[in-house]
């Protein structure tokens, strides 16, 4: 299952297998998840991240095979014209 959970004035993602009871961070930073979703496995999320200086970024979170570690990667970014 994941969620958003609000902790220390942030909202992050985070991963909670609910036979254990075990929670796992899937971001972890001075943000706010305002918006996400996910594939049915859970191995890919895209969510609607705001921070101080970026409002509504849109982000990749995936879980990397090697490591089993979320991966985070903007995808708004991309689409951003240069002046």
């Amino acid at each position: 299952m994941i969620v958003v959970a609000a902790e220390h004035g942030s909202a992050n993602l985070k991963r909670v297998t609910v036979a254990s009871g075990k929670v796992d961070a899937m971001t972890d930073a001075q943000q706010a998840v305002m918006a996400y979703s996910a594939t049915p496995d859970a191995s890919k999320i895209v969510a609607t991240i705001s921070t101080q200086t970026n409002i509504g970024d849109l982000a990749i979170v995936e879980r990397c095979p090697e490591t089993a570690a979320p991966q985070r990667r903007s995808v708004a970014r991309a689409f951003r014209t240069r002046e």
